[in-house]
């Protein structure tokens, strides 16, 4: 686990539902560094081990691990990605905020912007999502 903390993919999180245990996370499944693959995971997550509770709209953190399929060479994209937040499985608040730190303004806004286009009432599952050119290219 600290292997994954040290060398994987920190990822924007934001909570959606605490009751629920809701999170979105965004990244990109590009495999090859060409094409952009923009896409959100929606996922249930341990929340209540977080000091103090959480909010719907609260910034996390999530480290993330690629997976591949028999496709995933042929396009040059990861099939899935599994985000796991970082308050989830640390109380230090330093691990915390170096993590939230590591995250580009330009990736906050990409969520953002895929979270408009989940399907409502929102659900568990990894959505495909539409940016901007122009912010494509900052990502």
């Amino acid at each position: 686990m600290k292997e994954r903390f040290l060398y994987e993919d920190t990822n924007p999180t934001i909570v959606l539902d605490p009751k629920r245990r809701l999170v979105a996370t965004y990244t990109d499944l590009d495999a090859r560094l060409q094409n952009r693959f923009p896409v959100i995971r929606v996922i249930s997550d341990n929340l209540e081990l977080i000091r103090g509770g959480v909010r719907a709209g609260q910034r996390l953190a999530s480290v993330s691990v690629y997976d591949r399929n028999e496709n995933s060479k042929a396009l040059g994209r990861w099939a899935n990605f599994l985000p796991i937040v970082v308050d989830c499985v640390s109380t230090d608040r330093a691990v915390c905020e170096r993590a939230m730190a590591k995250i580009p303004a330009s990736h906050w806004t990409a969520l953002e912007i895929g979270l408009k286009q989940l399907p409502q009432p929102v659900r568990s599952g990894l959505y495909d999502i539409v940016l901007p050119d122009d912010l494509k290219r900052l990502l």
